[in-house]
């Protein structure tokens, strides 16, 4: 059994709803591409560092792993809330709307992402 599929096997033994585990896949992709975001910018800029120590890198990289999942909360949340209503969960639209709605935000934000990257190599400064 691979890694992967011991921890989906530990989210159903926790008997979390599914549109708990469901969004749970969403925070994880999410996260996924802000992790990769960090890392591809610390490998690209990382010779702007100047003297910066590996313990000063590490505590910017906690702190940026706090506004991830901050960030992740506020993208996701609204569709998590809207999947724990129960009484509406029984019209089609409305599963529709919690269940698919969070992928334009996902790809918005890695677009943003991507974008921030390019405009921060020709301006030297984040977007924003």
């Amino acid at each position: 059994m691979t890694r992967f599929a011991s921890a989906l096997s530990f989210l159903r033994a926790a008997r979390l709803p599914a549109g708990v585990r469901f969004f749970l896949g969403y925070a994880a992709v999410v996260y996924a591409i802000a992790f990769l975001y960090r890392a591809t910018f610390l490998i690209v800029y990382g010779y702007r560092l100047g003297g910066a120590t590996p313990y000063q890198v590490f505590r910017a990289e906690l702190y940026g792993f706090r506004f991830d999942l901050s960030t992740i909360a506020m993208l996701l949340g609204p569709f998590l809330i809207l999947g724990l209503t129960q009484p509406l969960n029984r019209f089609p639209a409305f599963r529709a709307l919690w269940r698919y709605g969070p992928l334009p935000v996902v790809f918005l934000a890695a677009a943003i992402l991507t974008a921030d990257i390019l405009y921060y190599e020709n301006g030297n400064k984040h977007v924003g």
